[in-house]
């Protein structure tokens, strides 16, 4: 990081504490100040990065040091693949995947990311990533200057350990996926799957609420490691066995009691505090 990106972040930090102890309205001024109360609300709600450990200090210079909430697109690239990231982007609403794609077109979906969740946490240390990011869905983000990511690391320690403890749920999942990929069939690892999603999107919730999910069958035949035949043939079985529905790219949840049994699903991997 540039010294004078580090002085510009700590400046804007610093500007929006000096307001609210002088009482005054700090707009407009950084970007959760701009955009509508829904919006920052469900930022402070959502986001991975603000929880329960954060002092007030923390959590106000971590609302302040977002940019502004921007939209986007299906299909939408977050990161490309090989190119230059200088900022966390930050889902608010919407679905996107992390991929690696082959020579030949293929590509393995290596993760997926839903609203609340930071889309390319590594681009704290990293500045070019060997994976992309897309949207899967229309969506609704926020985005976090390495600059600013890094000012903030630095002045506070609450900030610097839930940065940590991202990367540590992160490394958990992708050893839940790489079994998944090695060890389970297709109905099981696709029953463990939806289960796991259901679990992120609203872990207080009892698990038998209606979910559905926008996963069509070429996605999730990335998403395993099989063709679409493959992936087609398992999601007819657990059909017929009153487990899933799914029309038209989506994966409608019927029975998510059952699904874990036939998945093996324990949440306590996920390590999410919120419920599960």
């Amino acid at each position: 990081m540039r010294v004078e990106d580090g002085v510009v972040a700590a400046k804007e930090m610093r500007a929006g504490h000096d307001a609210r102890a002088a009482g005054r309205d700090p707009s407009p001024g950084p970007a959760a100040f701009r955009i509508s109360s829904h919006r920052y609300v469900s930022f402070v709600a959502q986001s991975q990065l603000v929880t329960s450990d954060l002092s007030a200090q923390e959590r106000g210079d971590l609302e302040m040091a977002v940019s502004p909430a921007r939209s986007a697109a299906v299909g939408d690239a977050l990161v490309d693949e090989g190119q230059k990231s200088g900022e966390l982007h930050i889902l608010l609403e919407g679905w996107a995947c992390r991929y690696k794609s082959f020579p030949d077109g293929r590509r393995q979906v290596t993760g997926l990311l839903l609203a609340g969740d930071v889309c390319n946490l590594d681009a704290l240390f990293f500045e070019t990533p060997d994976y992309g990011v897309r949207m899967l869905t229309e969506g609704t983000l926020f985005s976090l200057p390495r600059a600013r990511a890094e000012t903030l690391a630095r002045r506070h320690p609450g900030i610097s350990r839930t940065f940590t403890r991202l990367s540590l749920v992160e490394n958990s999942v992708v050893r839940q996926w790489i079994l998944n990929l090695g060890r389970r069939g297709a109905c099981v690892h696709l029953a463990h799957l939806f289960c796991e999603l259901d679990a992120r999107l609203a872990p207080e919730e009892h698990p038998n609420t209606p979910r559905e999910l926008p996963l069509g069958r070429e996605l999730l035949a990335d998403l395993v490691g099989l063709s679409p035949v493959h992936v087609s043939r398992a999601i007819a079985q657990l059909r017929s066995d009153g487990l899933v529905a799914n029309d038209r790219g989506k994966i409608r949840l019927i029975d998510v009691e059952r699904l874990r049994r036939l998945g093996d699903f324990d949440p306590a991997y996920l390590h999410d505090s919120r419920g599960g």
